[in-house]
């Protein structure tokens, strides 16, 4: 099964809010086309990068982004274990690994069929909406197809609010390079 790195926030206005991330590498920061956007004066617009290698995760800084583990700064990279403290600029975090089980495949539709998850599946496990954000999105998408309408699950999403447009070109991107990096394994 496939692991998740999930991050809890626990300082700062978000506290309790959880950012689920699956890919290879996701970027940390402020920009809108970061996997986990950070509203925060500490944090740069390309603050971090978390890393999977094989069952394993990884946090890197960028420049000289300020990131530290258990209280210790971060220089290159360290590796993440559940339990572990994360501060990102002055933003903590508590550091949980999951498996990805077949529910959390199975959002929207099923995956296709060389294992790259389905977008709603992007959006939710880096913590960009939720999952009944995501239900209320594929409702309205079933009844706009009922009338003859057809209209992309992320266009929904933009439509509703609940995504801006540069955080859904993101997942697309990351979605289309799964695709790429499955198919040529």
């Amino acid at each position: 099964m496939a692991k998740a790195l999930v991050l809890t926030s626990i300082s700062g206005a978000r506290l309790g809010v959880r950012y689920t991330l699956s890919g290879r590498t996701n970027s940390v920061g402020s920009e809108d086309g970061c996997h986990m956007v950070l509203s925060d004066r500490s944090i740069l617009p390309r603050h971090a990068e978390l890393r999977q290698a094989l069952e394993s995760w990884f946090v890197a800084p960028l420049g000289s982004a300020n990131v530290s583990v258990n209280g210790a700064p971060v220089h290159g990279q360290a590796r993440l274990r559940p339990g572990d403290s994360l501060i990102v600029g002055t933003l903590g975090f508590r550091v949980d690994i999951e498996e990805i089980g077949d529910r959390e495949r199975a959002v929207g539709q099923t995956a296709s069929r060389v294992g790259v998850p389905r977008l709603g599946d992007y959006l939710l496990r880096q913590g960009l909406i939720t999952r009944t954000q995501l239900d209320h999105a594929l409702r309205r998408q079933e009844d706009m197809t009922s009338q003859g309408r057809r209209v992309q699950l992320g266009d929904v999403l933009v439509q509703l609010g609940y995504i801006r447009q540069s955080a859904l070109d993101a997942a697309l991107r990351e979605q289309h390079n799964d695709l790429a990096d499955r198919w040529l394994d």
